[in-house]
């Protein structure tokens, strides 16, 4: 398939790496080995909220970027298989294995210049820094308020250099709770959403929050008001609970005959891997989310429970029903409650299950649960009352990777929500309905759990904190207008892009059963096109019903 025409900027990720000519900026005194940052001073922006979208987000500036300046920072490593524990080797410089998405925090300083950020200056350093444990609900109160919040700290003592150039981990002394190098108070410029801003309210506001009020919306200006793009979101479910799942529903889980049950991860076609596909109704995930259904036995697909499938799929180590979902204030969560549980659309609506798990080794950093000293973590079982499903709230999407990845390497059946820009050799997203969380499904209307995504910041003077202005505008503006762009958005669903993904340790956007991820939701209406992918429908908010943009193709 031949992609359209896009400038060297966005196409820097297969050159980077076939050329090995790293020469990414870095910030003053972090690795002296690398050239220092060009005179231009630095323009710094904060951002904060969805978690969900941070592969894209890494993707939008890299565009931005003059090839080959870019400089990655993160909390985040894996020198151990595990989730929670995979940075308590930092301190004996074991910095092998960088990984991205980070846990809590994540920064990219490099080049910008005109050639790709409209209206900018001149040559300009640029540092962007992300924030997305607080969610998207907190991170519009905080941009709207001008409020500072933590951001990762960037020093030499801090943030080490790894053996992926341009890479540095910035860890110190982390625990379970906050995988960091410690914090620094910085006024938030922008925010990001998977939801409208309006839809924090109810169940939805974060722990400790409040609702988002009218009031804070109106200094947001009309960003707030138009999305930028559609995001899609799916049931991930461990890969035994998937087989199980296969076999009752009379297919197979095991396409490549190999004897290991791999979920999208089989070795076969797309059309395979989705003919395959096992498939829950919407009413079974919410009954399962509400926690009125405690055990796997209790779960029947034609007939045949699912713990007694055969087939050489073994039961569950606990047959309890366990779910690994988001913290209220969560984007992704407030879309999962208003489109399976129609909470807040309506008054008589149900809200999903909660924490019901006493440390914070499971709860992704929650906040005021006690500390557990187990290595188990999300496997752990101590204190959880019996005959009641198991509940772990987690503050991020990264979080929620590591939640089925560990409960699927101790053989424990969980489902989870994530958005399809999140992949797993661990789990596997299954059809709801039937349907298969595709781009073309969801463009033609067939696959209705998609959201539509906001970026947003101050348009007025708040707090005696100013409203972005020049070079800082200027960059949010052309981020927003990448993030509007169908031929930006296919640079991440396509699979052609493998190596900037396998680079920066970020999984392509490429599912085995075919491409997902994002669609366009301005512009004119087309027939459905991978390589330039737009959407037919429209909502006005995420409570109410799709309706066709102008033109329907079947």
């Amino acid at each position: 398939m031949k992609l359209p025409t896009l400038s060297a900027a966005v196409l820097v990720a297969s050159s980077f790496v076939a050329s090995g000519a790293m020469a990414g900026l870095n910030l003053n005194g972090i690795d002296p080995s690398r050239p220092a940052a060009n005179n231009y001073g630095i323009v710094e922006i904060s951002v904060v909220g969805s978690s969900s979208m941070d592969n894209a987000f890494l993707r939008m500036i890299e565009s931005m970027c003059t090839p080959n300046t870019l400089s990655v920072y993160s909390d985040r490593c894996s020198v151990a298989p595990g989730g929670f524990s995979d940075c308590y080797n930092f301190g004996s410089n074991n910095f092998s294995a960088p990984r991205l998405p980070s846990f809590n925090y994540a920064a990219y300083f490099c080049e910008m210049t005109p050639s790709t950020v409209a209206s900018l200056s001149g040559p300009t350093n640029v540092l962007v820094r992300k924030r997305s444990v607080v969610g998207s609900g907190p991170g519009i109160q905080l941009v709207a308020d001008a409020t500072p919040t933590q951001q990762m700290l960037l020093n030499a003592q801090k943030c080490k250099v790894t053996s992926v150039p341009d890479f540095y981990l910035c860890m110190g002394n982390p625990d379970l709770r906050e995988h960091s190098s410690g914090t620094e108070g910085v006024v938030v410029d922008a925010g990001l959403s998977d939801v409208e801003p309006g839809l924090f309210y109810g169940s939805n506001i974060a722990h400790g929050g409040a609702a988002i009020s009218s009031a804070l919306l109106a200094r947001l200006g009309y960003e707030y008001l138009e999305p930028i793009n559609a995001l899609i979101f799916g049931v991930p479910v461990t890969n035994a609970l998937y087989a199980a799942l296969q076999r009752a529903q009379g297919l197979n889980p095991d396409l490549d005959g190999d004897g290991i049950f791999e979920g999208e991860s089989e070795t076969a076609t797309e059309q395979e891997i989705q003919d395959n596909m096992p498939s829950l109704t919407r009413e079974q995930v919410a009954a399962l989310f509400k926690g009125s259904i405690v055990s796997w036995a209790n779960v029947f697909s034609n007939g045949v429970a699912l713990t007694s499938v055969g087939g050489g799929i073994p039961a569950p180590a606990d047959s309890r029903v366990t779910i690994c979902r988001r913290v209220n204030g969560s984007g992704t969560q407030t879309q999962f409650n208003a489109l399976f549980l129609n909470t807040p659309c309506s008054d008589l609506a149900g809200d999903p299950a909660s924490d019901n798990t006493p440390c914070s080794t499971t709860t992704g950093g929650r906040g005021t649960l006690p500390f557990c000293a187990t290595s188990s973590h999300y496997r752990d079982l101590t204190g959880i009352t019996a005959g009641q499903t198991i509940i772990h709230e987690n503050s991020g999407s990264t979080h929620l990777d590591i939640c089925l990845d560990e409960l699927n390497s101790g053989n424990r059946w969980a489902l989870g929500i994530q958005s399809l820009e999140k992949k797993s050799p661990n789990y596997s997203f299954i059809k709801i309905d039937g349907v298969a969380p595709t781009l073309e499904n969801v463009a033609k209307g067939k696959y209705w759990n998609w959201s539509t995504t906001f970026m947003y910041w101050r348009k007025q003077s708040v707090n005696g904190v100013a409203a972005p202005t020049g070079n800082k505008l200027a960059i949010l503006q052309q981020l927003r207008r990448n993030f509007f762009n169908p031929r930006f958005l296919q640079l991440y669903n396509n699979a052609d892009n493998a190596a900037f993904y396998s680079y920066w340790g970020y999984p392509s956007g490429y599912h085995g059963f075919g491409a997902s991820g994002y669609l366009a939701v301005n512009g004119a209406p087309r027939p459905f096109r991978t390589y330039e992918p737009v959407m037919q429908y429209k909502r006005s908010t995420t409570c109410s019903t799709p309706v066709a943009r102008a033109q329907i193709d079947l």
